[in-house]
């Protein structure tokens, strides 16, 4: 009989955030957990309704969630929102719910609004992930 364990994607998710967690007592700052890159395009931010739109640019992209950039722009932090835009390579229309992660004011370097992914699907998350990928090829 195996002693292996396999842990589910949840788990395996779960452990990441504690190891994570644990890493950033010991620095005192935070990194990021996927890699980013350049993507300079259209997104459109919608409520929970699906109601209303945003339209902001994108300054960045990982499997995790968006950089958008959005110097003048206030939103409020609510249960989530909806985030539309063509998939980086294919053009195919996306559509994922997620969730404030931060705000960067104008004092920054980048002044924008970042989203976290909450409901990627399997295709957009490896389509993404091979954008990325091939920016560092």
């Amino acid at each position: 009989m195996s002693n292996l364990h396999f842990l589910t994607e949840g788990e395996f998710e779960r452990a990441l955030v504690r190891l994570e967690q644990k890493r950033q007592k010991r620095t005192g700052r935070g990194t990021r957990r996927h890699s980013r890159r350049a993507l300079n395009q259209d997104f459109v931010l919608r409520d929970e309704d699906g109601l209303g739109f945003m339209r902001l640019r994108s300054i960045d992209i990982s499997p995790t969630g968006v950089l958008l950039s959005a110097p003048d722009v206030y939103v409020e932090d609510r249960d989530g929102f909806w985030l539309e835009f063509k998939a980086p390579r294919s053009g195919r229309h996306v559509k994922v719910w997620g969730r404030l992660a931060r705000t960067e004011d104008g004092d920054t370097k980048r002044p924008g609004i970042a989203f976290e992914f909450l409901d990627l699907s399997e295709q957009d998350w490896e389509e993404i992930c091979d954008y990325i990928a091939r920016a560092a090829a």
